[in-house]
């Protein structure tokens, strides 16, 4: 199964079935193509401890606690994970370059290059059993690609400094108070 992968990475769903289903499916030159969606999850994962390694893009330890995730995968499967960090843009890139001699089982890009990553051919569908559960508006209707995660932005403020609600962009910058800007 490991040289049966056409494209190199699933964008969705869970990150075990996601990364479990790629490493399952990774690996050297074919042009033939496995629906991951007909794969048993059973198969999937009797592969990837075959194949015994993930490789992705885009996902390193100190990002989005990609380290625990990687930790749980490796505890539960003996999995190692090795991830060469990129942009979305050259996680595409790659992508599209590597096509049927796909190096990468998965990447982790922003959530506008999930259409994008579509468009250029480079995704395979597969939905994981949580699919359901994942609102329309974060995901591909065939599989191809879902929001995980999002980043929110927040104010924190110290009332006995700052009496006034900050609320917008305006409220901040009339405030007076000191920003600090975190990562």
């Amino acid at each position: 199964m490991k040289n049966n992968r056409k494209k190199a990475a699933v964008l969705c769903g869970t990150m075990m079935a996601a990364s479990l289903s790629l490493t399952a499916c990774g690996g050297a030159a074919t042009a033939e193509t496995v629906d991951l969606r007909e794969v048993p999850l059973d198969t999937i994962i009797e592969k990837a401890k075959e194949e015994g390694q993930i490789n992705s893009v885009g996902m390193p330890d100190d990002w989005a606690n990609w380290r625990g995730s990687w930790a749980a995968v490796s505890e539960k499967y003996g999995l190692t994970h090795e991830d060469t960090d990129m942009s979305s843009a050259e996680e595409l890139s790659t992508f599209e370059t590597e096509k049927d001699a796909a190096t990468k089982d998965i990447g982790d890009v922003g959530q506008a290059f999930g259409p994008t990553a579509v468009s250029m051919d480079v995704v395979q569908p597969y939905k994981a059993s949580t699919w359901d559960s994942i609102p329309d508006w974060a995901k591909d209707p065939d599989g191809k690609w879902c929001i995980s995660y999002v980043g929110t932005m927040s104010a924190m403020v110290n009332a006995d400094r700052i009496s006034t609600t900050i609320d917008s962009w305006q409220a901040l910058k009339d405030s007076g108070a000191t920003i600090t800007i975190y990562d």
